[in-house]
């Protein structure tokens, strides 16, 4: 596992570890780089989907309707619910009933758009870390409610620097 990274990358990994635990959820944008096995899509692949120290990748049902639809605009619905069930076999999905009080608190307090106050609410309910990758909306949300539970929730995995060989196989839509 890992054998490209270089003593820099690794040390990356490990911090990423340390930081994250071994039970994350991740948010849509997290998910489609992914599939779509960009630069930053092998970096989510190596650090997420192929990294021994996760056990659980955790995520809600509304981003496996964002999931659908993003690909939906581009892809035949066979291949859409073929990407799906391979997307199941490695996230788990928890019921939003589980952790509604959650979202609707961090949605009432904050305006972040609904997807995120519910990547947010399973995290906060988990007691975990969230994935997500540095978005405009996002950034100016955190800045303008200052420090607060959300930032110390809230991990951008574009932060994180692994100098890593290209892996052209990375992401599920490239298979």
């Amino acid at each position: 596992m890992f054998q490209n990274y270089d003593e820099r990358g690794a040390h990356a990994l490990k911090a990423f570890n340390k930081i994250v635990g071994s039970e994350v959820v991740v948010d849509t944008g997290i998910v489609i780089e992914y599939l779509n096995g960009s630069e930053i899509g092998k970096k989510i692949y190596d650090l997420i989907f192929t990294n021994e120290f996760i056990i659980s990748i955790l995520a809600t049902p509304i981003l496996a309707i964002e999931v659908y639809y993003l690909l939906r605009r581009k892809s035949s619905k066979e291949f859409v619910i073929e990407t799906m069930k391979k997307l199941q076999s490695i996230i788990t999905f928890i019921p939003l009933n589980d952790y509604i009080t959650f979202c609707g608190e961090i949605k009432a307090k904050h305006p972040f758009a609904l997807a995120d106050c519910c990547t947010l609410g399973l995290a906060e309910y988990k007691d975990i870390k969230a994935l997500f990758i540095h978005e405009k909306e996002i950034d100016e949300q955190l800045q303008k409610t200052g420090s607060n539970q959300y930032t110390q929730r809230i991990v951008f995995i574009d932060d994180f620097q692994l100098f890593e060989e290209k892996n052209p196989n990375s992401g599920l839509l490239s298979l």
